[in-house]
C-alpha cells in the first residue's frame, strides 16, 4: 500500500498550500518513506469525536481499504476519492476515478493544476515517488507516454 503515501502527502501540501487545515491519516508509515516532505506530520488517526468537512481518500478502491481511519471518513460533511483503479466502488460523494491512468499521483497533477496549485518542489516529490510506486517502477502494464 506504499502508493498512497505520494498521493496523501501531495494533497496534504497542495490543500495546506490553499490555507487549508489537514490532517493525513495513514495507519502506518514505513520508514522507508520518511524522506517524503511531510512524513512528520502523517497521524494514524483522525482526531476524536471530531467530525471532518471533508474526507479525501486517494488510491483507494473502497472503504476496507481505508482502515483505521475509516470512521473518519465515512463521518465528514463531504467525501471525495481520487483513483486510478478500475475496480473503485464509487463510495464518495464525489468520485474522481481514471482506470486509464497508471497512478494516482498521476491524477493529483491534472486536479492540481485545475485547482490552481503551484507544484512545489515538495509536492512534486511527493508525486513522483506515488507515481513511482504506484507503477512499479515504471514497469507494470498501462505505463505509457501520456500528456497531463
Amino acid at each position: 500500500m506504499v502508493m498512497l503515501y505520494g498521493s496523501s502527502l501531495a494533497m496534504y501540501h497542495a490543500l495546506s498550500q490553499m490555507g487549508k487545515d489537514v490532517d493525513v491519516v495513514v495507519p502506518e508509515l514505513p520508514k522507508t518513506f520518511d524522506f517524503l516532505p511531510g512524513a512528520d506530520k502523517i497521524k494514524e488517526t483522525g482526531k476524536e469525536n471530531f467530525i471532518y468537512d471533508l474526507g479525501i481518500a486517494v488510491d483507494c478502491t473502497d472503504t476496507n481499504r481505508l482502515k483505521c481511519y475509516e470512521e473518519c471518513y465515512e463521518n465528514a460533511k463531504a467525501t471525495i476519492s481520487i483513483d486510478h483503479h478500475g475496480t473503485n466502488t464509487m463510495f464518495a460523494d464525489y468520485n474522481y476515478v481514471d482506470p486509464a491512468s497508471p497512478a494516482c499521483s498521476q491524477i493529483l497533477v491534472i486536479v492540481l493544476r485545475y485547482l490552481g496549485v503551484e507544484i512545489t518542489k515538495e509536492i512534486g516529490d511527493c508525486i513522483l515517488t506515488g507515481i513511482a510506486t504506484d507503477t512499479g517502477g515504471f514497469k507494470y502494464e498501462g505505463v505509457r507516454n501520456r500528456n497531463i
